[in-house]
């Protein structure tokens, strides 16, 4: 097993650095106007202050975070499985 001692750099700084962070987020934010980000696809302008089916505004919240290493081997590789466990809470989801 070869296990590399160069200390890791996350990828979202690539992202951050070439800009491409920025568009993801122009597109995310684009995507609340008409809003389908849970599974309910309310159609509500959240930017506007409206509230959908799930109860959030135009900023969600994190609920909870942690590495998740449980996954199989194939799937995580060295450095997790992708994720960093960041979830989005959609307060008042039946």
């Amino acid at each position: 097993m070869i296990v590399s001692t160069k200390p890791r750099r996350a990828s979202y700084c690539d992202l951050l650095e070439s800009g491409v962070l920025a568009e993801r987020v122009a597109q995310a934010r684009e995507r609340l106007r008409r809003c389908h980000v849970c599974p309910r696809h309310c159609a509500i302008d959240r930017l506007e202050g409206d509230l959908g089916v799930c109860l959030v505004g135009a900023k969600p919240f994190v609920s909870s975070h942690g590495p998740h290493h449980r996954e199989e081997a194939p799937l995580r590789g060295w450095n997790g499985s992708g994720t960093n466990g960041t979830y989005l809470s959609f307060a008042g989801w039946p």
